[in-house]
């Protein structure tokens, strides 16, 4: 009900649906609204570390487009990430809360 109330104000959108048995086809375009939406927030978000337009950067993240190609990492890579993701942590240091010791 939240999906349907916060893009139309009066039940009766909803009732109507209903009484036409579309609630499949209404919920269906909710979500799919409501994902566009907060992969467009994501969009914005990541704007200022890259340079693509959203159709772009969409389908690099959802995976859809023809550019994306898994590579296997080597043997060798994977010890540098896992040696300098090691390093990374043992520099970390936790804010230490009043409460919390």
């Amino acid at each position: 009900m939240d999906l349907v109330f916060k893009r139309y104000s009066g039940p009766f959108f909803l009732d109507y649906s209903i009484e036409n048995g579309n609630l499949s086809e209404l919920v269906a375009t909710l979500l799919k609204k409501r994902d566009e939406e907060m992969l467009w927030e994501m969009y914005l978000v990541s704007l200022p570390y890259n340079n693509k337009s959203f159709n772009d950067w969409k389908q690099e993240i959802l995976g859809t487009g023809t550019k994306r190609k898994k590579q296997k990492m080597s043997k060798k890579e994977i010890d540098a990430t896992i040696k300098k993701s090691q390093e990374i942590l043992c520099g970390f240091k936790p804010p230490l809360d009043k409460g919390v010791r």
